[in-house]
């Protein structure tokens, strides 16, 4: 019986084994589901959920979260049509996007605070930005084709904005490039001469990745007044009270009239992280939460109100190819 029993599990496991195997080889594709929201404000350090008409699921909380993804996303198109000018510059070779777009990644943190004179000072940081390259060419009867992976992280801007005249100055981005280049050549056979095209070619790629670093003013195309002050929308004035306070008013007062050591900050998560891919082998996951957006407002460095809104997003997955 012992054995039999020795032999039954064996054939279990087998039979398990085998059909978790057939599983990893089946491709599944995902679809958004639905989308739901969390809001929560705080006062003075005690927070509370928002409730009262199902604001967390109004037309409003949606169009704050597209707005702030909408703003994201506008600074990455930004940085790719940046390197797509960059790339454009070569003469003798031919450097083009290897993938259809470039990737920002990160939590984007930004900032508005008053300045003597009525100026506002802009500040955002926490994203980098990662794209592959594919350079073409050839040099006397020799062709090549090189792959520069350039990372541009550490991305940090800031620049003064006049809040009645929209005139913007002092405007400055800064960034820590780095790349890695891998090139294939027609004479790679030779070892000594293969080599050593491979590194002269490999420097030239590098360094039109570099040149893509250029794109200052591509950054503060996007502008941040408009996303900030689109962010308010969310909430009106009259819709929530909270310790005998509007925060709706609160922070579209705050927003209009920030003066010297009034500061708004802005959080807006990577909307990729809200994601999954579209096709994958196993049916996971079904869900993804996080922060999508917070508001603080502080007053000498000492938080006043705040607003967060965590987003869910609800995943089907279809088998497309394979078994059960």
């Amino acid at each position: 019986m012992k054995a039999i029993q020795a032999i039954g599990c064996t054939l279990a496991i087998l039979l398990s084994a085998s059909s978790a195997q057939a599983r990893s080889g089946n491709t599944y594709q995902s679809s958004l589901s639905g989308s739901s929201y969390a809001a929560s404000a705080t006062w003075q350090g005690s927070s509370t959920p928002l409730a009262g008409g199902d604001l967390a699921q109004s037309a409003q909380m949606n169009n704050l979260i597209n707005t702030a993804q909408g703003y994201y996303l506008g600074i990455q198109w930004a940085l790719n049509d940046a390197v797509r000018a960059a790339a454009a510059q070569s003469s003798d070779v031919t450097v083009q996007m290897k993938y259809p777009s470039g990737v920002l990644r990160g939590t984007l943190n930004a900032s508005l605070s008053g300045l003597q004179g009525g100026n506002l000072r802009f500040r955002m940081d926490g994203l980098r930005y990662d794209v592959v390259l594919q350079a073409n060419g050839r040099s006397g009867p020799v062709s090549f084709e090189c792959t520069v992976s350039l990372s541009i992280g550490s991305i940090a801007a800031t620049l003064d904005y006049n809040p009645f005249t929209g005139a913007v100055s002092g405007a400055n981005v800064t960034f820590e490039p780095s790349q890695s280049t891998a090139c294939n050549n027609s004479l790679g056979w030779v070892p000594w001469l293969g080599d050593y095209i491979n590194g002269k070619l490999a420097g030239a790629a590098g360094q039109i990745a570099l040149a893509t670093g250029t794109f200052s003013g591509r950054i503060l195309d996007v502008a941040p007044q408009q996303a900030l002050f689109g962010f308010v929308n969310a909430i009106q004035p009259n819709t929530y009270l909270y310790g005998g306070i509007d925060v709706g008013m609160y922070l579209k007062n705050n927003i209009q009239t920030l003066y010297v050591n009034k500061q708004v900050r802005v959080t807006v998560a990577e909307p990729a992280s809200f994601y999954v891919p579209s096709q994958y082998h196993l049916p996971s996951p079904s869900t993804r939460t996080g922060k999508a957006v917070g508001i603080e407002f502080l007053d000498n460095g000492v938080s006043q109100v705040g607003f967060q809104v965590n987003l869910t997003r609800a995943f089907n997955w279809v088998l497309i190819s394979g078994d059960e």
